[in-house]
């Protein structure tokens, strides 16, 4: 047996020496670990072993910790700031430094020299900090993993074998793209030496804070000896050996983890007293456009942990709950430490808010109880006023540590530490939105206090003012934490300006007579740093009649459904007077035509013409299809040519009910000019079978739903639920217009739908899909009538139909998911889903590209694709037979028509002859006798060539040719699918006139 005491009494004595323990159980003797890396259980090793001391001759050496930071110099020059942190033992006379720096690009690898340091500080108890600092300019954008290694590390490392003679090395890994901007690595304010006690949780915070404001992440790791080289015999500092396992391993007892988002590690509790070394990553995550976060880089930290044997317990730091702070007011909060064994505290924060990165104005103060350290309990003060400019969608992180002082009472005590961080959220001020007013037909004008001359914000941050708009009142007020626009509150985002110095709005894009509308403001900063502001108070347009003007209101588009079917299914389709018509112009009594708007237009005969303002519409589908209906109200006289409006679409609401092993997820929507998520009525009531004992088919209400807060949207998770059993939901739904003349709550129920718990048989693939109509050439040519050579706004438009034929195919569709690929041969993308047979494709380049689509059951099996449609570019090119090169602004040059030259000419028609999907020409004019006189290339990948030739009647060389005729010959280069129709040539004459 060999006492723990012995072996720590015999290291002070022979030092000089570093000497190995060996074990074995049979004699056949293999290193244990490093340096005097003894097992115990309690105070003594519970193994018999046979040991013998070898003398190394390795010299004292000095590395415990560091990293390797950087900011950056000049960000278009690809230059950065480098600071390499090592922490030292000053019991070594071994100078830190003569490392080597790989800088990850090629270049040549550089060495410190010892003498070049930046600083060097002791710090106490054999620990010095020395730094150097060089600059280094990387070849271009691109993934740089940055390494430092030297020799060598300080002696007595407990958990890897043979420390003394082990390199250090640690990384830091930057990403140059020019895309997502300017980076700076993150920095870490708490020194990574530590202390602990044996049989006490230790808790350690680097401090860490990133200068751009971009999301921290954390995560343990090895510490290495290289490049992607581990250190020989590496043991995290939980491992069972540490407790007294001869085998190790996990198991031991002991737990070992590091907070993802906080940065709080925790080892609960050393074992073995000696010196740990452990290491970690802090990433840096970049918010994009699309929502998505992207890698930064990171740093990786290698740090000590001294653990000894002793008798003491870390402080206690109480902080209040995680917060949000609007800019521009005060945050106060109190911090207070509490010592187990009444030791002294010091009590200190950490934090980049604290630290000279910001201005003085900007940061944050912590005032303790007193200098140095303090009876327990203690409080400490902090405070900030945040600007503007500090408005960023990451919290800022406040680290608090407490150390105690236990030499009061024990001198032999260790003093130990206790870390609490404090995440605090910096929001911008809610815009001031000043007036929404009616200003013509229905067409509503907002204006807002410009934000950047707001007294409560003014900023020279980019800055953009988002308008949302939403049917009706939503008197929410956010609490302290909540920006923006929250979920389910049925608000649309109607518009953005991006110019800080405007403030005007118009909205006259698709209002609706006699509704409500309200609208609200929020302000979001669009650099790197993002963050947005609470949203501001709410201001309401109600649109009234125009010119005497005033429609009939559909009300109610309410399936019945108890008699929901593919063939036998009834909707009750309700509608208003036009009740704000001006009755001396639109004279009653008034009649009334029902349309169902069926792919998009109106049906050719209505579905009934009467005075009533209620139709059942029966013998329908209403199982598997969505109706939308219109209602036009006719005046008994009315002017010569006019009409009262026809009045907005209004769909049925469809429910959608998706299963898994064990819940069903409900969603319901339509598309309603009405709003169905209102503060008056926000509860939609669920109705569902298997509520009722006596009778299993009988629907009854079930659950609410509060819309307005969660969506419309419900899981049923019961656990009574059964996967053999058929489960059928309706939801009663509530709308209104917000004009206290349409009666309110609007009552709507969506049809009967059913499903059973994952049932693992798949829907059939879609049939007869069709892009864009079955002549696809001639809705291309047919998009360009009206678009004067400037077309710019290109969608696909996509139909097909279920394929239920029973057997093995599904009737239970949750949704649609829909594929394209711009070339068939290239792979396809998820690019949208639809409940519905119908799916539009937005905000393309081109027509050009290919589909297919797939079914998604309520289980979420996927059907086989359906065919793959492509839809085609429509080409063309013409170039004119004359042009007259006279200055007078017209004609004067040789091109291909234009949206100037059309408006010039003002001919609406001749906007055919248009160029369409030309990528590249080559153009060759010749004069009579074949002499080449012209010859120009340009293409749409060139910003600088022009594709509409501009050819002002002169040679290459400037030379004014005379009035003539003369050929040319054209090589034009398509955007289509069709490879024949990609590449071809042009020949024609063309007659200069003078």
């Amino acid at each position: 047996m060999i006492n723990v005491k012995v072996l720590n009494h015999l290291k002070k004595y022979i030092s000089p020496i570093d000497y190995f323990i060996y074990y074995s159980p049979n004699q056949t003797f293999q290193p244990l670990s490093a340096t005097f890396t003894y097992l115990k259980t309690a105070s003594t090793f519970v193994f018999g072993v046979c040991i013998f001391l070898m003398a190394s001759t390795a010299q004292a050496t000095h590395i415990r910790a560091g990293e390797i930071t950087a900011r950056v110099i000049n960000c278009a020059t690809f230059t950065y700031e480098f600071t390499i942190t090592g922490y030292t033992d000053k019991g070594s006379d071994v100078p830190f430094g003569g490392g080597e720096v790989n800088f990850g690009d090629g270049s040549e690898i550089i060495k410190l020299n010892p003498d070049d340091f930046e600083e060097d500080i002791d710090i106490g108890n054999n620990i010095g900090i020395t730094t150097f600092v060089f600059t280094h300019t990387f070849p271009g954008p691109g993934d740089y993993i940055i390494g430092f290694k030297e020799f060598n590390r300080n002696a007595d490392v407990v958990n890897m074998v043979n420390s003394v003679n082990t390199p250090f090395y640690v990384e830091t890994k930057i990403i140059i793209d020019p895309f997502l901007g300017c980076n700076e690595t993150i920095n870490m304010l708490i020194p990574p030496i530590d202390r602990a006690c044996t049989g006490v949780t230790f808790f350690h915070n680097p401090g860490a804070y990133d200068p751009d404001g971009d999301s921290i992440s954390y995560e343990l790791t090895v510490n290495k000896k290289d490049v992607g080289k581990p250190v020989d015999g590496y043991r995290f500092p939980n491992d069972a050996i540490f407790n007294g396992s001869p085998q190790g391993g996990t198991g031991g007892g002991a737990t070992y983890s590091m907070d993802p988002i906080s940065g709080d590690l925790i080892w609960d509790s050393p074992g073995l007293d000696g010196e740990y070394n452990i290491a970690f990553k802090v990433l840096e995550w970049r918010k994009i456009e699309t929502g998505e976060y992207v890698q930064m880089g990171y740093v990786t930290r290698d740090m000590q942990i001294i653990v000894d044997l002793c008798d003491n317990l870390p402080p206690e730091i109480l902080i209040p709950a995680d917060t949000c702070i609007e800019a521009n007011t005060l945050l106060e909060a109190d911090i207070e430490a509490v010592d187990p064994n009444n030791d002294p505290i010091r009590l200190e924060a950490f934090g980049g808010i604290l630290s000279n990165s910001l201005q003085p104005q900007q940061r944050a103060t912590f005032t303790p109880a007193g200098p140095g350290f303090q009876p327990s309990p203690t409080v400490g003060q902090f405070k900030w006023t945040p600007d503007c400019n500090l408005v960023r969608r990451n919290p800022y992180q406040v680290h608090f540590k407490a150390s105690d002082d236990p030499t009061g009472r024990n001198i032999q005590e260790v003093p130990l530490a206790s870390f609490k961080t404090y995440f605090i959220q910096v929001v911008a001020p809610a815009p001031v939105l000043e007036n929404a007013v009616l200003a013509g037909d229905r067409t509503v004008e907002l204006e807002w206090e410009k934000y950047s001359e707001s007294t409560v914000c003014a900023t020279a941050r980019p800055t953009s003012i988002l308008i949302y708009r939403k049917v009706g009142e939503n008197q929410f007020n956010p609490d302290n934490c909540e920006t923006g626009i929250p979920e389910g509150s049925d608000y649309k985002l109607i518009g953005r300006s991006d110019d800080i110095n405007q403030n005007t709005f118009t909205d006259d894009g698709d209002l609706e007579f006699g509704t409500t509308y309200c609208y609200r403001l929020v302000a979001v900063f669009t650099d790197n740093k993002g963050g947005e502001s609470y949203a501001s108070q709410e201001l309401c347009v109600e649109i009234g009649p125009f010119e005497g003007m005033f429609p009939s209101l559909i009300t109610n588009v309410d399936i019945v459904p108890e008699k929901t079917d593919d063939t036998t299914g009834e909707i009750i389709i309700k509608w208003t007077t036009p009740f704000d018509a001006d009755p001396a112009i639109y004279q009653p009594p008034y009649t009334y035509e029902l349309y169902e708007v069926v792919n998009g237009s109106l049906s050719d005969t209505p579905l009934y013409s009467g005075s009533d303002t209620t139709f059942v519409h029966t013998g329908i589908n209403t199982l598997d299809q969505s109706h939308t209906y219109q209602v036009q109200a006719i005046a008994s006289i009315a002017p010569e040519g006019k009409t009262l409006p026809i009045s907005a679409p209004a769909s049925d609401i469809r429910l959608r009910i998706q299963a898994s092993d064990d819940q069903f997820t409900l969603r319901w929507e339509g598309e309603t000019p009405y709003s169905t998520s209102v503060s008056e009525a926000p509860t939609h009531l669920i109705f569902r079978n298997h509520t009722d004992p006596s009778d299993s088919t009988k629907l009854s209400l079930y659950a609410t739903v509060d819309v307005t807060k969660e969506g419309q949207f419900f899981v049923d998770d019961a656990e009574n639920l059964r996967k053999s059993s058929t489960y059928c939901y309706y939801v009663e739904t509530k709308g209104s217009y917000g004009n206290d003349k349409v009666q309110s709550p609007l009552l709507n129920r969506t049809q009967l739908n059913c499903n059973k718990l994952n049932d693992g048989n798949p829907p059939c693939a879609p049939v007869t899909l069709a892009v864009n109509g079955l002549d696809q050439e001639q809705f291309c040519e047919e998009a360009f009538l009206n678009a004067k050579c400037e077309l710019d706004f290109f969608q696909n438009i996509l139909t097909w139909d279920p394929q239920i034929t029973g057997g093995a195919c599904q009737d239970d569709i949750f949704e649609y998911e829909i594929y394209f690929s711009e070339n068939e041969d290239d792979s396809f993308e998820l690019v949208g889903t639809s409940p519905i047979n119908t799916f539009t494709h937005a905000d393309l380049s081109s027509f050009k590209g290919c589909y297919y689509v797939v079914a998604i059951d309520g289980s979420g099996n996927p059907s086989p694709p359906s065919e793959i449609i492509c839809m085609d570019n429509c080409p063309f090119f013409e170039l004119p037979n004359m042009f007259t090169p006279n200055g007078d602004g017209k004609n004067d040059t040789f091109s291909t028509l234009t949206k100037e030259i059309l408006d010039n000419i003002g001919d609406t028609e001749a906007n055919i002859g248009c160029p369409r999907f030309v990528e590249a020409l080559d153009i060759k004019i010749y004069n009579p006798s074949g002499g080449l006189v012209f010859e120009y290339q340009a293409s749409r990948a060139d910003s600088t060539t022009d594709l509409a030739i501009n050819w002002d009647g002169k040679t290459n060389d400037g030379k004014e040719l005379s009035s003539g005729s003369y050929f040319y010959s054209v090589d034009v280069k398509f955007n289509v699918l069709e490879e024949s129709q990609q590449n071809r040539t042009y020949k024609g004459w063309v007659r200069i006139v003078k």
